[in-house]
């Protein structure tokens, strides 16, 4: 009896099914694969080859080329600065590429520049360079031999001006330099006051790193001491000075005295 196929379903005699296949057919495929391993083997080292002249070509562009070579400067955060007095201190041709720049080098030149407080310098392709400048904020003043000289918060003395802004206290220190204990305590004391305060401030003295004292005005007087324990001195401070009195020793927070 023979097979008779069903509707729907594709019908495979099964003595066709079982006749095994020519060798020649057998060993077509794998024989296929073969070949296309042993192109493949021969073409890598090629392919290899043009990557690495791509990656080459296209470094010696980006490298020595004008294509992507320096032709803006952008500056941000400039206050009392100009953007020629920090292209000028930057000195970056134009026309330089862009890879060739050494961002850490013009941020070291920018940076000694006395008003620059933090620089950062960064590529902006195709053709810019970013110069972000955070400058150096006055809390005082200090009378240099050159006239009235803007102290920052680490007791630099920065830029000498003809008239000090208002509302600057007047550090009274043998020099206004960051390695000065003296003069770097009386600014961290100036930070520590009570920013409520801070207008009444007109001078701060230190002889000595343990000896801050500030002279407010009314004629009144803080001996503030040493800078340890300054959080505490800042809390009893305002309280104190609503007592009658000249001078405020808080020296000893916890033993605080008004004469």
């Amino acid at each position: 009896m023979s097979a008779t196929p069903q509707r729907g379903r594709r019908y495979t005699d099964p003595r066709r099914a079982a006749r095994p296949r020519p060798a020649s057919v057998r060993g077509r495929r794998p024989a296929a694969r073969r070949r296309v391993a042993k192109l493949r083997r021969l073409l890598r080292p090629w392919v290899l080859m043009s990557a690495v002249t791509v990656l080459v070509g296209l470094g010696y562009v980006l490298y020595y080329t004008g294509l992507f070579a320096v032709r803006e400067v952008r500056f941000e955060g400039l206050k009392a600065l100009s953007a020629e007095d920090i292209r000028t201190a930057a000195n970056v041709p134009d026309g330089t590429p862009l890879l060739q720049v050494d961002t850490e080098e013009v941020a070291a030149r920018i940076g000694a520049v006395p008003r620059v407080f933090t620089v950062r310098v960064e590529r902006s392709f195709p053709s810019s360079l970013v110069v972000t400048v955070d400058e150096r904020s006055p809390v005082a003043v200090f009378e240099g031999a050159d006239g009235p000289q803007l102290v920052d918060s680490t007791g630099r003395a920065y830029a000498t001006v003809p008239k000090p802004p208002d509302g600057l206290p007047a550090l009274k220190v043998r020099s206004a330099a960051p390695d000065d204990p003296a003069a770097k305590a009386a600014v961290d004391v100036l930070a520590a006051v009570p920013e409520k305060l801070r207008p009444e401030v007109l001078e701060v003295f230190a002889e000595v790193p343990g000896d801050v004292r500030l002279r407010l005005t009314g004629g009144r007087e803080v001996r503030w001491g040493s800078t340890a324990d300054s959080d505490r001195k800042a809390l009893v401070l305002e309280p104190l000075l609503g007592r009658p009195g000249k001078i405020f020793n808080i020296s000893s927070p916890d033993l605080p005295t008004v004469v």
